[in-house]
């Protein structure tokens, strides 16, 4: 149920519960089974059966950038509980989300608070309405208006039976308000609680041309598109491309894909994907022992991740580079803060500036934002920075410990985090898994649990050496050098754009795919925007197992 209380049962249009797959929701005053698109506007929760890989949440980055399209940038934005990541990303974990009682509230508020935004004196209601008359819109331009608006928060045409009901909310909220303006706003408030605009569903249909899977409808086809390579709704050539239905079609889609993936837009929403692999959301919650990191603050973790995003924009985007240039450049973006932890001097700007890092740190993995991320609130943790060397960067999945297993870190000074390691790997239990992490994470043992430069550990000289893949390196550098060689870290930034882009936890991956989506990666200069052209139109992701 999402939330108490509803603006459309508050104007006595429609009841607040319904169904999106097995999802329940509040719904809209839409008709009973819902859209063209397979919508759930005022249905019963057994009206419509869908599975539950076909009914995505807008993710919390979604919600608030599709917001902006549509109400303008400066639309107050409500506080959102985090999202559920699955496999590395939020969209896998919002495939099938439902919404608990906390969230719902949130929801309810965030849409009430926008569009009483939009519609107040800072608002941009005139752009929104053009054809309202001086006293406000009449009925004819509230028409027009859903039918327009409407099509943009559903990604899909509203049906006859939705629009009239959406008229009705707003000729009930205008009479009870005395308000032809209060009307809209109510009305595009109910619209913001939405079912179909919370949920994006993604049902699809029988391919005629091969009955034993489904290819996703026209309109489904242009969500995907746009959430996918623009992390929003879709724009109106988008929304115009499938009401032709030109996004059945392979050459439709390749155009479409072209045209976002080529947009300013596609950067912020690749640039998502990129920090959600390196996991920098974890920067906002992580925290250190005051005594051991006075230096260390929420404001510093700011600019940790501020810094990396800095760097992901100018080496993929700005420089339109290799992907691969994130593991072993030495270029960086400080400000006299975080000029310290890097030991970079002559640094006095409170703003991010560019920089050339100390010979010993380079890429992403010699970032503070990752290192102190990949830490313990005291000692560094080689064995999480190594699982994320293996399991991000090579896409080679370490299983849980046992639950038997003591993971605690040393309390002893006089250990070092690598004698510690040794010891630790004598026991059988941790040795299989831990031989798989642990010479990987030592290379990072010049950089303390904030990403600080050190020589020695618990007063020994550190010794960074290791081995990966058979090739030994001395320091992060070196391992660098080996991870930028390694096949393997090209063919896992694709299988994990492919499981970005489809939401897809479960199914297995197709090797042959993946080795041909590799191929090209490797042919274009490994450039992301690319990739993403090339996931978008393949059949992996225009087209769905049958069910």
């Amino acid at each position: 149920m999402l939330g108490k209380q509803c603006v459309v049962l508050l104007l006595s249009a429609a009841a607040c519960t319904g169904q999106v797959g097995n999802v329940e929701v509040t719904s809209d005053p839409g008709p009973t089974g819902g859209g063209s698109q397979g919508g759930a506007g005022g249905v019963t929760p057994s009206a419509v059966v869908l599975p539950a890989a076909g009914v995505f949440r807008l993710t919390a980055a979604q919600y608030k950038a599709t917001l902006r399209d549509l109400l303008g940038d400066e639309v107050p934005m409500p506080t959102l509980e985090r999202d559920i990541v699955l496999k590395g990303f939020a969209a896998v974990g919002a495939a099938g989300a439902g919404i608990a009682e906390s969230a719902a509230e949130s929801f309810e508020g965030g849409g009430s608070v926008a569009a009483a935004f939009a519609f107040g004196a800072k608002g941009s209601k005139r752009s929104l309405l053009t054809c309202a008359g001086q006293m406000g819109p009449d009925e004819a331009c509230v028409k027009t208006f859903v039918q327009s608006f409407g099509r943009k928060v559903f990604r899909r045409p509203l049906e006859s039976a939705e629009q009239d009901n959406y008229v009705k909310v707003w000729k009930d909220a205008a009479a009870l308000e005395k308000s032809s303006w209060r009307g809209v706003e109510l009305l595009v408030a109910a619209m913001l609680q939405s079912p179909n605009f919370l949920f994006r569903v993604q049902e699809g249909e029988v391919d005629p041309g091969n009955r034993a899977r489904r290819r996703y409808r026209s309109f489904e086809m242009a969500d995907r598109l746009s959430y996918f390579l623009w992390g929003s709704t879709p724009d109106d050539a988008l929304l115009n491309a499938a009401e032709s239905g030109a996004l059945l079609s392979a050459a439709g889609v390749a155009a479409q894909a072209k045209r976002l993936a080529a947009s300013p837009r596609a950067r912020a929403a690749l640039a998502n994907f990129v920090a959600e692999k390196l996991d920098l959301g974890q920067l906002d919650l992580i925290s250190k022992d005051a005594v051991a990191f006075p230096r260390f603050s929420p404001a510093l973790a700011a600019t940790m991740k501020a810094s990396t995003q800095r760097l992901i924009d100018f080496v993929l985007f700005e420089k339109s580079g290799d992907f691969l240039d994130l593991i072993d450049t030495r270029t960086t973006f400080v400000n006299k803060e975080l000029a310290a932890i890097y030991n970079i001097p002559n640094i006095t700007s409170d703003t991010l500036v560019q920089a050339t890092a100390e010979p010993l740190r380079v890429g992403i993995l010699g970032q503070a934002s990752f290192l102190a991320v990949k830490s313990h609130a005291v000692k560094t943790s080689p064995t999480q920075r190594g699982k994320f060397v293996m399991e991000r960067l090579l896409c080679n999945e370490i299983p849980a410990p046992d639950a038997s297993v003591d993971t605690t870190v040393p309390a002893d000074a006089n250990l070092s985090m690598r004698d510690f390691l040794e010891e630790h790997r004598k026991n059988p239990t941790c040795a299989s898994c831990h031989k798989l992490m642990d010479p990987i994470g030592v290379a990072f043992e010049n950089f303390d649990a904030i990403g600080a430069f050190r020589t020695k550990d618990a007063g020994r000289e550190i010794d960074a050496s290791g081995a990966i893949e058979g090739k030994a390196y001395r320091n992060l550098p070196e391992l660098a050098a080996v991870l930028r060689s390694s096949p393997e870290v090209a063919m896992c930034v694709v299988k994990d754009l492919l499981r970005y882009a489809t939401a897809d936890s479960a199914a297995e991956q197709d090797p042959e795919v993946i080795a041909e989506l590799t191929k090209t990666f490797e042919a274009n200069g490994r450039q992301l925007r690319d990739l993403a052209a090339a996931i978008a139109t393949s059949d992996s992701f225009r087209f769905a197992s049958s069910f």
